[in-house]
């Protein structure tokens, strides 16, 4: 048995292992774990010295010193001091001389526990945070370790960015991305990928945040541009280079010659240094040929000809820039054949004030997951956060979106190209809400871009127009009570009536299985998809629109799915996700890269995707899409115009005009009577089957127009049913 008493040293061996495995452990609370871990690697430590043996000492010390930095109880000022003092102790072991990797790496984490000190001058530890950083450095350099590189300069990026030396910030950051985009260049795996842009974080916005700083608007521009949707602007091929056959044959020996040497390097002594030494001459050779490349690759005029090429006509661009210390707002607009760029400085447009939105927005976003008794009880919380929100995105930014562009001569009605930083686009932006009532949606017409390559590419595959064919999949669950979606029937419906004799195909409860509706899908121009949506915080791939399955089963057409039959489904127009939460996007591991079915669909080659960022009403999604289409389709409306007239039109129609709507539609679509008759008296009286989680919106929304109408003395035939922006402000428009 291994005991303190009989094998000491054995004993502190299985302690410090134990810890490594509290620390990384998933199950269970992270606080539990993390304490476990503290009281396993102090009790090796009552054996393990710095005499004997070091090594394992100061590795020991390092690691515990991450715990306590990572701890959640306790003081956190006391957790930081012990942090630093344990980080400095092991120091004394891991010197540069004589263990230079395991040096810096100690650095790295003393530097980061500097940063978030929180005793002492703030001045003194930023400056100790910068020499650790520094220091770390010059071990991890860009060639030989491109991935510590880019994490220790990601760091001392922030730490000078919050000691206001941008110019500084801006350099560092240059090599951190210089990095990126070695490892990035190495042909990595997705999952890969993926894990190396959520090590980047908001690196790509920080280094515009330093540059815009320093008056370079057109280099921030860039650095945002650079850094959105990258795996999306990958899959599209507006990012990847061109090679001769010579320069991809030696490029491909590179990354595995690389790829083999990363092995060695985790070995000690010689082996190990002639490994990085060889690494460091490969990357140097590969950054040659990946310049060159992109030399080649860039058209004239860099980044102002892509922005001009896609800007609209007599409207503006716009994205943020979001960071831990103030935020700033890019205003591209047209003027006498040039784009201009204007950055307007919005100090409290940090991360952390989206982050507190967002949280205030989340706690009431999932009142629509409780039980239908908890939700009347609560549905009002849901219904208020959706009405504050609008005040809320004025107030954050929205109306210094408007008074700039007013000042810039932009007028009402133009179209804004919105690219959202972040978790931002999670909020509609259409919602902001100034002191007059007005929402920004009714005063501009607004889409969203997941990256200006998406949004180029988009308007590529516009010309010439495509002709309309349909692929429709309505009400694919229809046969399970709980998911049954009635009024979608009458939507596909009024959907399909406007392709007349055009080729369509309309999927329903029958034979919507995702086999079939992909299969549907291929060569169409327009698909429409109104079913249910779920979306995936752990795992966006796994997120998709449920279909049939066997018997009373569900599947779901999940992002993956989609994105492994990329290249054989065709490019269509216009993509309608008329489902719930279609709009969402991950924010958690990758916030800048979108990960879900608008960028999805965007990938496949789709030129715009309409979507929704919450739950839906489907008796309200389809009188909005059967106004949608007859606007778009009808009219000639460009999707995002539809869009905006549609909603606007749903939130101010009486029940006397929605009746009188749905008997025109109904008689143009030749909608069998019981279908009108469902119709009409679901408008007439609001009236729904069952305990729906939107019986009980339409209740609550009931009580409030009721309030409204006594003292107004309205008549409940010219009473607003949809007014409310539950049933039509969380559609958004995304593409061209």
């Amino acid at each position: 048995m291994r005991t303190r008493e009989a094998l000491p040293r054995a004993w502190a061996d299985t302690q410090n292992n134990l810890a490594v495995n509290y620390a990384d452990r998933i199950r269970g609370k992270r606080a539990d774990n993390l304490e476990k871990a503290i009281a396993a690697y102090e009790a090796a430590l009552t054996v393990f010295t710095r005499e004997a043996p070091p090594q394992l000492w100061a590795t020991a010390q390092n690691n515990l010193a991450i715990a306590y930095s990572d701890r959640i109880r306790g003081d956190r000022a006391d957790n930081l001091e012990k942090a630093i003092a344990t980080y400095e102790a092991a120091l004394t072991v891991r010197t540069r001389e004589a263990l230079p990797r395991d040096w810096a790496g100690t650095q790295h984490n003393l530097g980061l526990a500097y940063w978030d000190r929180i005793r002492g001058d703030r001045a003194d530890n930023l400056e100790k945070a910068i020499a650790a950083s520094k220091a770390a450095l010059t071990v991890f350099t860009r060639e030989a370790l491109p991935r510590d590189h880019l994490r220790s300069g990601r760091l001392l990026g922030q730490v000078l960015l919050e000691k206001h030396d941008w110019r500084a910030a801006s350099t560092i950051y240059g090599g951190a991305r210089a990095a990126f985009g070695l490892l990035f260049g190495q042909g990595l795996e997705e999952d890969e990928a993926r894990h190396l842009i959520a090590e980047a974080g908001s690196l790509f916005a920080e280094a515009a945040y330093a540059s815009a700083q320093t008056g370079d608007h057109q280099t921030a521009l860039a650095l945002l541009a650079e850094g959105r949707a990258r795996l999306l602007a990958v899959a599209l091929r507006q990012q990847s280079l061109e090679f001769t056959t010579i320069e991809r044959a030696r490029l491909d020996a590179l990354k595995l010659e690389i790829r083999g040497l990363s092995v060695e390097t985790q070995k000690q002594g010689a082996e190990r240094f002639q490994a990085l030494e060889r690494i460091t001459a490969l990357r140097r050779e590969q950054e040659t040929l990946i310049v060159a490349a992109e030399g080649r690759r860039t058209p004239a005029g860099g980044i102002m000809a892509l922005v001009r090429s896609i800007l609209p006509e007599g409207g503006a661009m716009v994205t943020p820039i979001l960071t831990k210390v103030g935020g700033k707002l890019v205003i591209v607009t047209g003027a006498d054949g040039n784009a201009v760029i204007t950055v307007l400085d919005l100090p409290d447009l940090t991360t952390e004030a989206l982050n507190v939105l967002l949280r205030r927005w989340f706690s009431a976003y999932e009142v629509q997951y409780l039980p239908l008794k908890e939700q009347e009880q609560r549905i009002g919380e849901w219904l208020g956060a959706i009405r504050g929100l609008g005040p809320s995105l004025w107030d954050l930014l929205g109306g210094t979106l408007h008074k700039a562009l007013v000042d810039h001569g932009v007028k009402p009605g133009a179209r804004l190209l919105w690219l959202p930083a972040g978790a931002l686009g999670l909020l509609p932006l259409g919602l902001a809400q100034g002191p007059d009532g007005q929402h920004l949606g009714d005063i501009y017409e607004i889409s969203a871009t997941p990256s200006l390559e998406a949004h180029a590419a988009a308007a590529q595959q516009l010309a010439p127009a495509p002709a309309p064919s349909l692929a429709a999949a309505i009400n694919p669950t229809g046969d399970i009570p709980k998911l049954a979606l009635p009024f979608t029937e009458v939507e596909g419906a009024l959907v399909a009536s406007h392709f007349g004799q055009l080729p369509r195909v309309v999927l329903d409860k029958s034979n919507a299985t995702p086999r079939i509706v992909l299969a549907a899908l291929k060569g169409k121009t327009y698909w429409h998809i109104s079913s249910h949506g779920q979306f995936d915080w752990e795992n966006a791939r796994q997120s998709g629109l449920l279909m049939k399955g066997d018997g009373q089963a569900v599947e779901t057409l999940t992002v993956g799915t989609l994105l492994d039959n990329e290249g054989s489904l065709g490019r269509p127009r216009l993509v309608t996700l008329s489902a719930c939460e279609t709009g969402l996007y991950d924010t958690r591991r990758n916030p800048e890269e979108f990960v879900g079915l608008p960028a999805t669909f965007m990938q496949l080659g789709a030129t715009g995707v309409l979507a929704t960022l919450w739950q839906v009403d489907d008796l309200a999604t389809a009188l909005l899409m059967a106004r949608f289409y007859e606007l778009h389709l009808g009219k000639a409306m460009a999707p995002a115009s539809a869009l905006k007239a549609a909603q606007a039109w749903l939130r101010d129609a009486t029940k006397a005009e929605l009746v009188a709507y749905a008997k025109q539609a109904a008689a143009t679509a030749k909608l069998p009577h019981d279908k009108l008759a469902q119709l009409e008296g679901a408008l007439s009286s609001r009236r729904r089957a069952g305990e729906t989680r939107f019986a009980l919106v339409d209740k609550a929304v009931a009580i409030a127009n009721a309030v409204r109408a006594m003292l107004a003395q309205d008549d409940s035939a010219t009473a607003r049913p949809f007014a409310h922006p539950i049933y039509w402000g969380g559609f958004v428009y995304t593409g061209l």
